[in-house]
């Protein structure tokens, strides 16, 4: 008889899995955080994005999505202080950048 190893097949990269769907259910606390749902269309756009991101190995793509959740965090204390100004826009769009260079990584 001949015994082969079974070659993995489809790998889950479970840490950054982990990573991006604890970003993305911190979008529904930004939700609730967002009084007069101002900024409600913006964060559903957010986690959108966020919820079609495939995770990877890659350390680089690693990184940036724990930079990703670490924005988040700061949406959270801008939403705390009720200092609903341009600052939530500016962050906002640079998780969005991140998530391009994301993707630009992941190709590499």
């Amino acid at each position: 008889m001949c015994f082969k190893r079974k070659t993995v097949v489809g790998n889950i990269y479970t840490e950054d899995r982990k990573c991006i769907l604890l970003s993305a259910q911190e979008i529904d606390v930004l939700i609730a955080l967002d009084s007069d749902g101002k900024y409600k269309e913006k964060f559903l756009q957010l986690k959108d994005e966020l919820l079609y991101i495939s995770p990877r190995e890659n350390k680089d793509v690693y990184e940036i999505d724990k930079k990703i959740r670490n924005k988040i965090g700061d949406l959270k204390l801008v939403l705390n202080n009720g200092t609903l100004d341009a600052s939530i826009d500016t962050i906002v769009n640079h998780i969005i950048v991140m998530i391009k260079e994301r993707d630009a990584k992941e190709l590499k």
